[in-house]
């Protein structure tokens, strides 16, 4: 139920700062399993923007991300839900292959049926991620599903107004986390105005960083001791999008011999990509080429390897994986303050084109060997832009030199904080992160339940 500051209870079993995506998933999991009491702090209001609020997520910028960047970090019950277009697809296999990840993505897969249903997205979207071209298994089909889109403000709308065990705070942020002796306390919140009050704090035995690839780091950086060496904030990355990026020609017979047949009330979008097997073993990033949304263009008549045969011809964009680099990262600002007078984020990170260009170079290479098609060459004057993923900035792992949290997102030396959201990508393959941030999210709470 909302509640305000002055009826919070003494402590709670479990604090969840963020209502986004991942923080409503883990909260509503952890209460059916365990019934415990449980508070969700969210910085902006229930049901409209609040633009005191909204300014606390303000950054500051260098290289090629922009503060633009901010907005997607929405400070409103149900956080960016309220703007996400839906796409769906699970994580590519290829970082698994390599051992990323800090365990198999037997053990990923397992959580996306019910995250596939909280996103009402088709159960193929987990049992048939990809499929290979008939005549070369290096390429295949990727087939992006359309959630609704899920709106979380309005899917847990209803729990969180009826629950007897949740409590919602809303318009109130937590600017620290009260960390002694290698265990989270409690946290300090304060409410989210101009108009400063003096930060109440509240006990939790339990505390999940839910707010967002910058601002979990953030948050992290503003709380953990000065003595800390983890490295918060590095390896930070999102997805580069080039749209336009080049024309493909396709054999039109036998790329519709690929693509999955689905309801006419599903949206779908199509991709090809390289295999992740082919991917590793030419040390390529995984990189996906999306196709214009449904219908097909119309069949023309093409050459493709001196046969003229029926054709699709389309302009794709591209999405590719970054690369984990110290280099990218999220740091405190040495001079500017929120309105709550906290340092506000700095992000650096500069884009790779080079890891779209060897993507291209081989996806092109093995369509032409496999008499499928062709890809016209790049034009020379492109913009990458971000896809507005934020992630990998308290990457999971097991050796606290390279990662934040172990594979449970429990903070490395902190006996009882944890991190959910895509923060925790050890890297991040080119598949748009909401899925697997759900995923994680179940994963997560169920973990914390003991179960």
């Amino acid at each position: 139920m909302e509640v305000r500051l002055s009826n919070l209870r003494g402590s709670y079993d479990l604090i969840v700062i963020g209502s986004g995506p991942a923080g409503l998933t883990l909260a509503l999991r952890y209460d059916a399993l365990t019934n415990g009491r449980t508070l969700i702090v969210e910085s902006g209001y229930r049901t409209i923007l609040n633009s005191e609020a909204q300014k606390l997520a303000v950054i500051e910028a260098s290289g090629d991300i922009s503060s633009a960047h901010s907005r997607h970090n929405q400070r409103v019950f149900g956080g960016t839900s309220i703007i996400w277009n839906g796409l769906c697809a699970v994580l590519e296999k290829r970082a698994f292959l390599n051992e990323e990840w800090p365990f198999t993505y037997d053990e990923l897969s397992g959580w996306y049926p019910e995250a596939a249903k909280i996103l009402s997205v088709p159960e193929e979207v987990h049992i048939s991620p990809e499929k290979p071209f008939p005549d070369n298994p290096n390429i295949v089909y990727k087939p992006y599903y359309f959630s609704p889109p899920t709106r979380f403000h309005v899917l847990f709308d209803d729990w969180v107004t009826q629950s007897t065990t949740v409590d919602v705070l809303f318009n109130h942020t937590v600017t620290n986390i009260n960390i002694k002796d290698d265990v989270a306390l409690s946290v300090l919140v304060q409410r989210s105005s101009n108009k400063r009050t003096a930060p109440v704090e509240v006990f939790g035995s339990k505390i999940v960083l839910a707010t967002g690839g910058i601002q979990n780091a953030r948050l992290l950086q503003l709380s953990l001791p000065k003595s800390n060496d983890l490295p918060v904030g590095q390896y930070f990355c999102e997805h580069p999008h080039l749209r336009g990026y080049s024309h493909l020609i396709l054999d039109e017979e036998k790329f519709r011999q690929l693509i999955f047949q689905t309801p006419s009330r599903l949206k779908i979008l199509h991709a090809i990509a390289l295999s992740s097997e082919f991917s590793n073993a030419h040390q390529l990033p995984s990189a996906t080429f999306f196709l214009p949304p449904p219908p097909l263009p119309s069949v023309t008549r093409k050459n493709i390897l001196g046969r003229n045969r029926k054709a699709l011809t389309m302009q794709t964009d591209v999405s590719t994986e970054m690369l984990p680099l110290q280099k990218n990262r999220i740091t405190l600002s040495d001079s500017r303050r929120d309105i709550l007078g906290q340092p506000i984020a700095h992000v650096a990170l500069k884009f790779n084109t080079q890891e779209i260009s060897a993507a291209f170079k081989h996806l092109n290479a093995e369509l032409i060997h496999s008499g499928l098609g062709r890809m016209s060459p790049p034009a020379k004057e492109q913009k990458i832009r971000g896809g507005g993923h934020l992630m990998a900035s308290t990457r999971m792992g097991k050796d606290p030199k390279l990662s934040v949290t172990n594979a449970h997102g429990q903070v490395h030396g902190v006996d009882n904080l944890y991190i959910a959201g895509s923060s925790l990508f050890p890297s991040v393959g080119s598949a748009n992160p909401t899925l697997t941030i759900v995923a994680l999210s179940l994963r997560l709470a169920t973990h914390l339940a003991g179960k």
